[in-house]
């Protein structure tokens, strides 16, 4: 008995010491930080017998030296890195699972509503979250608003900077900057934006372009512009006299209740003047050297209907689309749909959130995301050929228009040139006959714009059946969708019709073939469960040609 006993004590001891000789790793199996960004590790362990000594292994990634079970790693570089940490006792030796680290370059950044600022790296073809959002460094008061300098002589790291948010401010916007890496937050400077005025400013935002910060700030009767030169964690400088913006009809200082502004190369502010639970519109303005006029220019509209209570941030990809932050989410405004029509840009819903209350990048695109603000563009039969006819509700440096004729949908030639208006705030009308098709099912027809710098901008794509509309009403919902797609349209014979959604690199990842009969149709897109994320356009290929539908992914 004795010995059977001394026995099970053994097997005991030899399991505790064999089996329950483990270490733990927190966070794991998987972390995500940012360039230049630090992670907290922990290690525990038993049964290895007292002192414990911790061994860390990174492949990659600054390791502090010492030999306890908690490290703060910091990732100077892009990459994926694994750590590792084995613990070392008077009873054993044990290696502990392994945490691996995705470390992105951020090209977004957003100011919270409360907590922290936080960065992101997205796809600045479709929008999409690829990485993040991680947490950078939590403001050292309320902010109003985000900027992010490029890295420059005055700015060597290529700063954040937000302006405080009070109620009280009698008309001073108060500056912080922090680096990109989340240390040095402090305050840096202030501007009086309206002098003598003691008007408190319940609208302030702020952008980067070339070195500068520029900011707009409005108190519901005014609008005010100022300028600094950002000096990285240091006293800002070379302040300008701040002026009083004179705000075009039918625009009003009102209307800025929130928003945001971001520059172009060009040294165009495009600003965001979001009225609560209203109207959203984007205003130009069109010299930041010479600050003078503001003028609206389209409104904005989202894919879903609504942006919650207001659109508070706004910043570019360096492709030239735009982010957009909301009450109730993260939108995307695509460069090469944004003309909608109508006076309208419409935003795309990619990520729900209702923390966001600002945006900022460091992009300053060559080309604007909406040189023309295209109206209705229709197309119809004339007595020799057909009639194009197009509006434009406001031209900034419109030179003239190229119509664009096709008979397959993706081969262009040009059919003829018609002189635009150069700058205009009003409603435009256009019409140019074309007399010279050719003996032909459907025509398709697009407006070019150039601007007399050379930028070009396309319109939609409309089309004309000679021999008679055959497919109309074609419309695809819900978009976004997760799994399933439905597709509606009316046939006015039989037809066999092939559907197809590609990718935005070009990539199909669903076909199908069906059937129409005569009259309404209804189709439904199912198993896209496992589609990624993203943009896509669905195509409806028959007879007539393709139409398309640009939809978001979930």
């Amino acid at each position: 008995m004795k010995a059977a006993a001394l026995f099970l004590m053994f097997i005991g001891t030899f399991l505790t010491q064999t089996f329950a000789q483990t270490v733990s790793l927190s966070p794991t199996p998987t972390a995500t930080t940012f360039v230049g960004g630090k992670i907290t590790f922990t290690a525990t362990t038993a049964n290895v017998g007292a002192p414990i000594t911790f061994t860390w292994n990174v492949s990659g990634g600054n390791v502090p030296t010492g030999n306890s079970g908690t490290k703060e790693i910091t990732f100077p570089s892009a990459g994926t890195f694994t750590i590792s940490v084995t613990a070392s006792g008077t009873q054993g030796t044990v290696t502990s699972a392994t945490t691996t680290v995705t470390v992105f370059q951020p090209n977004l950044y957003s100011a919270p509503l409360s907590g922290a600022i936080r960065a992101y790296k997205i796809n600045e073809t479709t929008g999409a979250i690829l990485n993040g959002p991680v947490n950078v460094v939590t403001p050292a008061v309320t902010t109003y608003a985000l900027g992010k300098n490029k890295v420059n002589l005055n700015d060597a790291f290529g700063c954040l900077y937000y302006i405080k948010s009070t109620g009280t401010n009698d008309g001073v916007a108060t500056i912080y900057a922090v680096k990109p890496d989340g240390t040095g937050n402090t305050q840096v400077g202030t501007i009086d934006m309206n002098g003598s005025s003691l008007d408190e400013l319940g609208f302030v935002r702020l952008g980067f372009y070339a070195g500068k910060g520029y900011i707009i700030a409005g108190s519901g009767t005014n609008i005010y512009f100022a300028s600094f030169q950002g000096n990285g964690i240091n006293a800002i400088s070379n302040k300008s006299t701040p002026v009083q913006l004179t705000v075009a009809a039918p625009g009003r200082a009102s209307d800025f209740s929130s928003g945001d502004l971001a520059i172009t190369a060009g040294g165009t502010l495009y600003a965001v003047a979001s009225i609560n639970s209203g109207n959203t519109y984007i205003y130009t303005l069109d010299d930041i050297n010479n600050p003078s006029v503001i003028t609206r220019r389209w409104t904005l509209q989202s894919n879903n209907g609504t942006f919650g209570d207001n659109v508070n941030g706004i910043a570019w990809t360096q492709s030239g689309s735009m982010h957009l932050s909301a009450s109730n989410g993260l939108y995307f405004v695509d460069q090469t749909t944004a003309n909608s029509g109508n006076g309208t840009v419409q935003a795309t819903l990619i990520s729900s959130s209702s923390t966001l209350s600002d945006l900022a990048s460091d992009a300053t695109p060559a080309e604007t995301t909406l040189p023309i603000s295209f109206g209705e563009l229709t197309v119809k039969k004339a007595s020799k050929g057909a009639t194009v006819t197009w509006t434009t509700l406001s031209e900034s440096n419109n030179d003239y228009f190229v119509v664009e004729r096709s008979t397959d949908g993706i081969n262009y030639v040009t059919a003829g040139t018609v002189k635009g208006a150069g700058n205009s705030n009003v409603k435009q009308i256009y019409n140019f006959n074309d007399a010279t098709l050719s003996a032909t099912q459907v025509v398709y027809y697009r407006i070019r714009q150039v601007d007399l710098d050379r930028k070009q901008n396309l319109s939609s794509t409309v089309s004309l059946r000679l021999d008679g509309i055959r497919i109309k009403n074609y419309t695809a919902y819900p978009n976004p969708f997760t799994s399933v797609l439905k597709l509606q349209l009316e046939s006015a014979a039989p037809e066999t019709v092939n559907i197809r959604l590609s990718n935005a690199a070009g990539q199909v990842v669903k076909t199908l073939v069906v059937g129409l009969q005569k009259g309404n149709n209804a189709i439904i897109l199912s198993g896209l469960e496992s589609v990624k994320p993203g943009f896509y356009f669905l195509e409806m290929i028959s007879s007539e040609g393709i139409q398309t539908q640009k939809i978001f992914k979930q």
